[in-house]
This record gives structure tokens, sequence and C-alpha cells, in this order.
């Protein structure tokens, strides 16, 4: 037993090095120091993003500073910064947010959102918020986490709440909660966690009852590859009408510029063919038209190449790819790797004879889910009438699946 904790410790240490290394890569720690001072703390979701491998190109740094707003903004217009009118972050310009606590403004192309703690220790601001995988806290000068024991709520995804008697009390932590379940399939929730969010449901309810001018941030905790979760939380309850405007699915996926993201129903005549006929060139005899356009697809994102013609195209449920055709492989693979950069969660599932949209699928940031477990759980959770039907299985080295009395192929999960 003893040999056994000493490995376990150091297993803790190296993966804590490792984390601060790769944090220490990524930040522009000399800019941000320039601007907020050498007493700065990195917190929030892109520590917990880092570790769930997730893309962090697009992702926000939220941080912690003890300098006065006066002099954070006076070092800002040293450095040729203006106050902006909006709230769109902008390079070179700084805005508010609505109560004056957090100034917003970009370095180095990074959206950076700053709180100023004054003298509170960041240890203890840090117990005061939301869910532990939300407020491991990174010492900016130090280059050192500061609270080790929330890293590892991250590292092996346990939610818990920071002040388990303050959540009780707040909708908003129960909001944050909610919101993690629903995103990542594979999260632990220990009972008194649980427990907790059950027992606030009513309270949650009546918040969103009675403020309705916030129900839009309901929104961020559906439409995700776990929010049937979430939604199983409130069945025996009366949610009065708090999610009556709320897309239980994304309509569309975010996208880079130089992508096109719309509805299925907003697509003209002439796109629809174009995809058609591009999927005819893919798949050739194997093409079904009749899935291209099925009720369970309803967004399609597209490129387009020099002449104006589509490249590039996935059609899209929620955020599920249900069919992809290109010119090109790389066309391909750069299409879903940017989708994969602008959404939390982009998933498929591919049939197990085809090796190479598979290989493609990785090359563009997917990976292979080996769990049977979370296998099963996210085909459930997205289509509750597979309860029961789902059969796990293998072939080599992946994990497939397959659906009882089906004679289609296995297939294998790849999600972001």
């Amino acid at each position: 037993m003893e040999n056994f904790e000493i490995q376990n410790k150091t297993e803790s240490i190296e993966k804590v090095s490792l984390v601060e290394k790769r944090l220490i890569k990524i930040l522009p720690t000399n800019e941000i120091i320039e601007v907020f001072g050498e007493d700065t703390f990195l917190i929030g979701g892109l520590i917990r993003d880092l570790i769930l491998e997730k893309d962090l190109s697009n992702s926000d740094l939220d941080l912690m500073t003890r300098l006065s707003k006066d002099t954070v903004v006076s070092n800002l217009k040293a450095k040729g910064f203006t106050e902006n009118d909006s709230r769109k972050f902008e390079e070179n310009k700084y805005s508010f947010n609505d109560k004056g606590t957090v100034i917003e403004l970009l370095i180095n192309g990074r959206r950076i959102q700053a709180g100023f703690i004054g003298n509170i220790d960041a240890e203890t601001l840090t117990k005061q918020g939301d869910i532990t995988i939300n407020c491991c806290a990174f010492n900016l000068k130090r280059q050192n986490i500061l609270n080790v024991e929330m890293l590892d709520d991250v590292l092996n995804k346990k939610l818990k709440f920071c002040s388990p008697e303050s959540a009780k009390k707040d909708p908003w932590k129960i909001f944050s909660a909610l919101k993690q379940i629903s995103r990542i399939p594979d999260i632990k929730i220990d009972a008194e966690t649980l427990d907790i969010i059950k027992w606030c449901i009513p309270e949650f309810i009546d918040f969103f009852t009675n403020n309705p001018e916030e129900r839009t941030e309901l929104q961020h905790i559906f439409g995700n590859i776990n929010s049937q979760e979430v939604l199983n939380l409130f069945k025996n309850f009366d949610t009065k009408g708090i999610f009556n405007q709320i897309d239980f699915i994304k309509l569309t996926l975010e996208t880079s510029e130089q992508y096109i993201s719309t509805q299925i129903e907003h697509i003209t005549e002439d796109v629809r063919q174009e995809i058609i006929a591009l999927a005819k060139k893919s798949f050739g005899r194997r093409l079904d038209i009749n899935k291209l356009f099925n009720n369970k697809i309803n967004s399609v994102t597209y490129s387009l190449d020099g002449t104006g013609y589509i490249n590039a195209c996935c059609l899209i449920g929620g955020e599920r790819i249900y069919a992809i055709a290109s010119k090109d492989s790389d066309s391909i693979v750069n299409l879903v790797n940017d989708l994969c950069k602008h959404n939390y969660n982009i998933w498929c599932t591919v049939s197990i004879l085809s090796k190479r949209i598979i290989y493609l699928a990785q090359r563009a940031g997917l990976r292979l889910i080996t769990n049977p477990k979370i296998i099963e759980k996210i085909l459930v959770n997205n289509y509750p009438e597979y309860s029961d039907k789902i059969v796990i299985g293998g072939y080599g080295s992946y994990t497939t699946f397959s659906k009882k009395g089906s004679d289609d192929a296995e297939q294998v999960l790849l999600m972001s």
C-alpha cells in the first residue's frame, strides 16, 4: 500500500508539472504582466480545457489581478489602448462589463477578461468560486498551480462545488455544474454534489421564472453532447416554461469566416444540388441520396474553391457530423478541424470498414472513444430510443458498437 501511494503521489506531481509547462508555453505571460502586474492569476476554463485536450486557439483567458482598475487602464493607455464604446473584443481597445468589475481586451489575439481582487488571497478567492474544475488557479509570475487539490479534480473529471453550502444559495453555481454535465460525458459526479443539484432544482426553476431576461443563458446547457442527462434532472418537476425558447439541438455550428454554416432549410436549390453532386463523386454507388437530407440533419457547413463552387461539406445534426464529402482530403480535414476549434464538442460515428475516413477524422482533431460506457452513454443520451439496443464489441484495437438486429457494419465513435 505504501509503495502504491508513493507512486500515485509521483504521478500526480508529474501531471501537475506537465500542465504548468503547457501553460507556460501557450500564455503571453510577459504581455499580460506588463498590463496587469506580476501578481496576476489565470483561472477558469482554459486550464480545464487544456487537460481535456480541447482546442485552445479560441479560448478566453480569465485573469485575476491585484492592480487597481485605474492602474490597469493607465498601463493600457501607455501601450496605445483606447476605451471601446461597445463590448466587442477589438485590437488596441478595452471595455468593461456592465458592473465595471471586469475589463475585457485582446492581447496577441487572445480574448482577456480580468477581474480585480485587491488584497484577497487568491486561494481563498478560488474557494468562493462555483465548481472546482473551473477554479484551478495559475500564478503567472511564479508559473505554478496554486491549488493542486482543484487541479486533481480536473485531472479526474470530478464535479464538485467549491463550497457546497454556498452552491445551495446560488442558482448560477448550479448552472455552472449543469453546463459541465452537458458538455463532458465522462464527468464524475459524487453523491453529495448530485444531491445538492437535485435539491436546488426547484429554486433554480423559480429563479429563471422570476428573471426571464436571464433565460437566454440556459441555451448553454442544451444542444450539447450530454444535454439529455441535464434534462433528465428536470423530468419530475414543473419547469414553468423556462425552457420554452430554448433550442434543444444546435441549429448551426460556429466556424471561422472562410466557411459557411447554415440551416438546411435556408440553403438554395443550387447549393443543395452541388452537395448532391459532390457526394456522388465521393461515395459513388454507395450513396443513398435519401440520407443526405433526412430529418436528423439540420445544418450544413461548407467551403468554396477559388471558382466559387463547394469543395468540401459536412451535413450535421446538432453537434454530430452525419456525412462528409469533398474534392480532396485536405479540404475536408481543414473543415472538420475548423469545426473542432470553434465548437466545444464535435462527434461522429464511422463504419469500421471505412478506415480512410477514420484516419482523416483523427487528422482533423477527432479522437477515438474506447470506453464502452462512454460510447453507450453518448448514443443513448442523444437517441433515447437506442436504450438497451446498443451492442458493444471490438475489432482489433478499436472499440465498436452496433444496434441489435441491424445488418450494418460495426461502427466507431469519435469526438473532439
